[in-house]
């Protein structure tokens, strides 16, 4: 299908990388675009609201300054992870959350999916990450995530599904 005289530069051809996220003591991430520099401090208040007291969250600015964003609280080593991951991205309007030890994503996820100014949520996770990005003559935006290990290595069993709801149920979901 041809593009001419349509929206679409021909002559650009996009840069796309893998960038991995370190993470050494896999900690929960959770990893969203959103639209405004209020970001980190209006997730961070909805952390708080779940009880959470260690986080760290970066934001990476898209216009203006450009600064990487951030706000924290308790252990100061997860915002250090939260920011050198948002400067690994480099995507304008990213954001990274990195929760304390013991912490699951989806303790705080509906909280900060709800925030208004939260476009989309890219991943929350325990798991290997890494994020796929395109960079253009403008910036870099997320385009996909790689999360955990892949490809399956089978379908579970019944003692399989047994041994899942025994852990959901011990970790409090039902």
């Amino acid at each position: 299908m041809s593009t001419k005289g349509s929206q679409y530069d021909e002559a650009f051809k996009p840069d796309v990388k893998i960038v991995k996220i370190v993470n050494p003591k896999s900690l929960g991430v959770i990893i969203g675009t959103s639209h405004f520099m209020a970001t980190p401090s209006e997730i961070a208040h909805s952390i708080s609201g779940a009880g959470v007291e260690d986080f760290g969250v970066a934001f990476v600015e898209a216009s203006g300054p450009q600064l990487v964003r951030t706000e924290s609280s308790g252990d100061p080593s997860l915002l250090e992870l939260a920011t050198e991951n948002a400067k690994r991205v480099g995507a304008g309007h990213a954001f990274i959350v990195v929760l304390g030890e013991g912490v699951f994503p989806v303790k705080v996820l509906s909280r900060i999916k709800n925030l208004d100014l939260v476009a989309t949520i890219h991943c929350a996770t325990n798991n290997p990450l890494q994020v796929v990005v395109a960079a253009s003559d403008q910036g870099r935006g997320i385009i996909g995530i790689v999360d955990g290990k892949s490809p399956p290595k089978g379908v579970e069993s019944v003692e399989d599904a047994a041994e899942r709801q025994r852990t959901v149920r011990g970790l409090g979901y039902h």
